[in-house]
């Protein structure tokens, strides 16, 4: 029986089994394949799994047999809650809030000079934003809009 992924666990119980059945890090001839037998892998899957817990044993770093795929790829990033602490930045002064009184201050004064057209584009941009993030069913992959290529 041949299966296509291994859980962590797995990984970790197969390399825990080759380093019971190795002498010094060597193991014997037919080892590898009898573990992949036990355990229901493909032999060279046990073998690269073996290959990775050795090296890191060469560092003398505790050995990492898991499963790397969850770290591929681009990384997800927010851009929504990005884009709205960019907007609320580019509306407050650049001064100096020492107390919190300062703050409210801040945000008060950013309110007060805030023009309804302003606003109004503000929440029209994110209301296009969160629609697209629907349309793609929360994907990452969608393009930015403009209001020139909505109109």
């Amino acid at each position: 029986m041949l299966r296509r992924q291994a859980t962590d666990q797995e990984r970790q119980a197969i390399w825990e089994t080759l380093l019971r059945h190795s002498n010094r890090g060597v193991l014997a001839y037919g080892e590898i394949a009898q573990a992949a037998e036990e355990f229901g892998f493909h032999r060279s899957a046990v073998s690269r799994m073996w290959k990775r817990g050795s090296a890191a044993l060469g560092t003398g770093v505790a050995a990492d047999v898991n499963s790397h795929k969850h770290e591929r790829g681009r990384k997800k990033v927010d851009r929504v809650s990005i884009w709205l602490f960019v907007s609320i930045q580019s509306v407050q002064s650049r001064t100096t809030s020492r107390t919190i009184q300062d703050i409210i201050q801040e945000v008060e004064h950013a309110w007060e000079i805030m023009t309804a057209e302003t606003l109004n584009k503000t929440f029209l941009t994110l209301q296009l934003v969160m629609k697209e993030i629907m349309n793609y069913e929360g994907r990452n992959d969608y393009k930015w809009l403009t209001f020139t290529t909505i109109s």
